[in-house]
């Protein structure tokens, strides 16, 4: 047979608990009974502002009060190893009688509970205080929510030129940290706007403001061989022309869409050697920068490298009217820079 035994009766529990050889006695106990102990209680709340009656306008100042009280007025409350529990109703079920909280109730018991149960606590999970708090207060006017206010003073501002004049209704919504909520009781405003006109609102402003710069330079770009008679070259002159209101801060030249120079000092111009590109046309543009990075884009120019690699310029009638520029020392000291110079 097992060394102890429960007995159920309608009346009370027992053990049949072994003393001895061939000697059992019957010890009777009482169960402990465990009532849960949960925050069911909703906060309290009610408007402050405006006063029930009042006749308002504009801008209203809304406000509430609000509280949240989680153990009732005489409950039995002990703390154990740092945490509060409400004994109330274990007081008289539990199974070492009510006297176990003679004179403990509003004190700490962790001494003489370690002593019975040692440290684990988990007995006493049933009894822990739920944490009292106001976790928000929404706001409704005419029953639709305008506002949330999750910290104390609970307040918002109403802008009652956004209804009607005449009677609208004001009303907040209290909830606490264990989600139960209430509702205030209802206050009636009369909304008088009559007289008040809403401030006209002022279009943008279409022109620049002072010191804005938005105007992009100007520029224009020439190519030239830099031999003299028929327009093939192995060499070309690539030149921009650029101003701009305040200033050019730079000029950058593309060969195809791609960056090839760039130059930050005028003449704004670098010579280009043509044995490395590809066979067939080519185009080459100029874009000039002013110090607001406001951008003018020139003219695209037009080349066509022959099997020679070099170069023919697509010219129009002003361009064969000017002369073919000379190579000279400078050029070869200061701008001999091929197409992958950046």
């Amino acid at each position: 047979m097992k060394s102890i035994k429960t007995i159920i009766s309608n009346k009370f529990l027992a053990k049949i608990v072994p003393v001895g050889l061939g000697v059992l006695i019957l010890v009777p106990f009482m169960p402990v009974i465990a009532f849960a102990v949960s925050d069911t209680t909703p906060p309290s709340v009610s408007i402050t502002l405006p006063l029930n009656g009042a006749t308002v306008s504009s801008a209203v100042s809304v406000g509430a009060n609000a509280s949240d009280i989680s153990v009732t007025s005489g409950a039995c409350v002990v703390t154990i190893l740092g945490v509060s529990y409400d004994v109330t109703t274990l007081v008289n079920t539990h199974s070492g009688g009510s006297s176990v909280f003679n004179g403990k109730c509003g004190t700490d018991m962790t001494t003489a509970y370690q002593g019975q149960h040692s440290s684990s606590v988990s007995r006493m999970s049933p009894y822990i205080i739920p944490t009292a708090g106001i976790a928000k207060i929404e706001f409704y006017v005419d029953g639709v929510l305008k506002s949330s206010d999750t910290s104390s003073p609970y307040n918002f501002t109403w802008d009652s030129t956004t209804v009607t004049n005449g009677s609208h209704t004001l009303l907040a919504k209290a909830f606490d940290l264990s989600n139960n909520h209430t509702n205030s009781a209802t206050v009636n405003v009369i909304v008088n706007n009559t007289g008040t006109t809403t401030p006209p609102v002022t279009p943008p402003a279409t022109t620049t403001p002072p010191g804005i710069d938005n105007t992009a330079p100007t520029v224009s770009l020439s190519v030239a061989t830099s031999t003299k008679g028929p327009f093939w070259s192995k060499k070309l002159k690539v030149s921009a022309v650029a101003s701009d209101n305040i200033g050019v801060t730079k000029v950058r030249f593309y060969l195809d869409g791609k960056l090839i120079k760039k130059d930050v000092h005028s003449p704004y111009s670098f010579f280009m050697k043509t044995k490395k590109l590809s066979l067939g046309q080519h185009t080459l543009v100029a874009k000039a920068y002013d110090s607001a990075n406001n951008e003018g884009i020139s003219s695209a120019v037009t080349f066509t490298v022959n099997s020679n690699k070099e170069t023919q310029v697509k010219k129009d009638d002003d361009e064969k009217k000017s002369k073919d520029l000379r190579r000279d020392s400078r050029d070869d000291r200061d701008h001999d820079e091929d197409e992958n110079d950046n």
